[in-house]
């Protein structure tokens, strides 16, 4: 019924997120209702299907064989010139060019691209007057981060597996790491040796909260701030 009362030219998507939590049962089951629908609706060529996730290249299950069927695409955290924008564009259209780039550097530095934290503060700096949010200090912008990172940051961390959510909290210490650390680490017992030391950083790289360098080191945008603030 419901796909005669769908025209060929109606744009249809099918999305699956937050995949990186989902275990290899729940993946295949997923994968097979795509495939499925996809052949119900062969009339439609606007039909797409997107599996969302953070760092799901990274995970066992999503690995290279369904690059057979499916098309990667990976997205970078939001920077300031996508911060820009959407002040720019859906806050303040009459604000002044000043007040944007210094709102635009505020968001972006207490946010570190957390997609989730950027919205709230843009929230918060709409509901305020245009001088509220000029000219913070540093302890200023450390209750800002608080108020609004550290929700973000412990929600994420609780849904963690307890070995990752400890390694990630010993890693934090560091200003950056690599899988040579990591090893250093686990022969000094100082993290989990029930993993070997690519899986460690694969799982811990899944959680979202590090970033790799282009020189191949890792560093955290947001996890060491809420263990430092």
């Amino acid at each position: 019924m419901l796909r005669q009362e769908i025209s060929a030219s109606t744009p249809i998507f099918l999305m699956f997120d937050n995949c990186e939590k989902a275990n290899k049962e729940t993946l295949i089951t997923w994968k097979n209702i795509a495939l499925n629908t996809h052949h119900c609706f062969s009339n439609t060529s606007q039909f797409k299907t997107v599996f969302a996730g953070r760092y799901i290249t990274l995970h066992p299950e999503l690995s290279w064989e369904w690059e057979k069927e499916f098309q990667t695409q990976q997205l970078t955290p939001l920077d300031s010139f996508v911060i820009k924008n959407l002040i720019a564009e859906t806050t303040f259209k009459e604000a002044n060019h000043e007040y944007i780039e210094y709102w635009t550097e505020l968001v972006n530095e207490i946010s570190c691209g957390h997609a989730r934290i950027i919205v709230q503060l843009i929230e918060k700096i709409e509901e305020a007057t245009m001088s509220s949010y000029l000219s913070l200090g540093n302890e200023q912008k450390n209750k800002i981060f608080k108020e609004f990172a550290f929700p973000e940051i412990e929600l994420t961390m609780t849904e963690l597996d307890e070995v990752v959510r400890t390694s990630l909290s010993k890693l934090a210490v560091f200003r950056r790491f690599n899988i040579e650390v990591i090893k250093e680490l686990q022969n000094r017992k100082h993290l989990t040796q029930d993993l070997d030391a690519t899986t460690l950083l694969r799982n811990i790289r899944i959680t979202g909260l590090i970033r790799e360098t282009e020189s191949g080191w890792h560093k955290d945008a947001i996890f060491r701030e809420l263990l430092l603030k």
